[in-house]
């Protein structure tokens, strides 16, 4: 049995959600999402900046385009009925609820810029709200929502809730083996925590899934191994990331400090 298969054993996953085996907290937890699922979210009086705006994918774009509070907006016009097709037809009926997870990024986003404790917790907040909303509608089938995973559990991990910000990172590896994405950001978590040894088995068991073709992973995998004092193996992921098209300018450069590249 691998380190991931081993790991996640020790959870039940229940829908999108990643719970302990704990009946008791396992009713609680459902009770209280319940609870909260008919109370309302910011999703639908979100406006994005020009910034966000300009960073968000179509999807998001074309969702908020056919919203009451998007159609009379300034980017109404930009966004055809063509790209709307389009967009609704790339993400099939996660469609519907979107827009909530396109809010949540922004608020992850707003919140880790944020110099204000108060603000950044309260955009952190808004940002499970938003994600959670969407998650507990939507098929963990479609690919889109790995992505939701992974801005859930940074918003978890920026609030300082790492019990379920590391839940849900390993629920996008759970249910999204072959994207490399989710190994790099569990790893991540896992190497900020001090545990390089568990990152670097993730990183390992997720390049042999992926082939060796996820830049994510390669990237990820010099980090953790120059970390381990494994300079020479680490460069050769770096490397690999680099032909793979990837700049790595801060890695790079202290490879070439310590004469490894």
């Amino acid at each position: 049995m691998n380190f991931i298969t081993s790991t996640i054993k020790n959870y039940l996953f229940c829908d999108s959600f990643f719970f302990k085996k704990d009946k008791i907290k396992s009713i609680k937890i459902i009770v209280l999402v319940f609870l909260f699922s008919v109370q309302p979210v910011h999703g639908y009086d979100f406006v994005p900046s020009e910034s966000e705006w300009l960073s968000w994918p179509d999807y998001c774009k074309a969702r908020y385009v056919t919203l009451p509070i998007g159609e009379s907006s300034e980017w109404a016009r930009e966004v055809s009925q063509e790209r709307i097709a389009l967009a609704r037809k790339s993400i099939g009926d996660v469609f519907t609820h979107v827009h909530h997870y396109c809010a949540g990024a922004a608020w992850v986003n707003r919140a880790n810029i944020s110099f204000d404790d108060a603000e950044k917790k309260e955009f952190y907040r808004k940002a499970i709200d938003e994600i959670s909303y969407v998650l507990e509608r939507v098929d963990n089938s479609q690919p889109i929502v790995s992505s939701m995973m992974i801005r859930i559990a940074q918003a978890y991990e920026g609030s300082g809730d790492s019990l379920n910000a590391e839940r849900f990172y390993w629920n996008s590896v759970k249910f999204f083996a072959e994207d490399g994405s989710t190994y790099a950001s569990l790893a991540l978590f896992l190497r900020k925590n001090k545990r390089l040894l568990e990152a670097s088995q993730v990183l390992t068991e997720g390049d042999a899934i992926t082939e060796g073709n996820s830049v994510d992973i390669n990237i990820m995998m010099a980090h953790v191994l120059l970390e381990l004092g494994q300079g020479r193996d680490a460069v050769a992921y770096a490397k690999k990331a680099y032909t793979m098209g990837y700049p790595l300018p801060n890695l790079k450069e202290k490879l070439i400090e310590l004469s490894l590249w």
